[in-house]
């Protein structure tokens, strides 16, 4: 079995999303473990104060020459409403860096 956990330190954020004057930090990382080729878990958090809101899933594998697989996520129910829009939009964007596993 192969095991395996990193964060993505290009993708460690400090922002007012909401412009109330207050940082909010946002966080990814990724766990794996297994003997083949699966994907791996990804999750990237944002914390603003005591609230915390993320998207968690598995990460898009590409092999060159075969379709890719894996991707799946969900977002915190939070994140759905429109109190919350900045955030998700915010999220989105950096799952879609952090959760691309292009493997040779």
């Amino acid at each position: 079995m192969d095991a395996d956990a990193s964060f993505f330190p290009a993708a460690l954020t400090f922002t007012d999303l909401n412009h109330d004057g207050r940082m909010k930090v946002t966080v990814s990382y990724r766990t794996f473990c297994s003997g083949g080729v699966d994907p791996y878990t990804v999750k990237v958090i944002l914390r603003d104060g005591a609230t915390k809101l993320a998207i968690r899933g598995e990460s898009l594998v590409r092999f060159p020459g075969q379709p890719p697989f894996g991707g799946t996520h969900q977002h915190d129910k939070a994140l759905l409403s429109p109190a919350y829009a900045a955030y998700k939009q915010h999220l989105d964007q950096i799952w879609k860096v952090v959760s691309a596993d292009n493997r040779k």
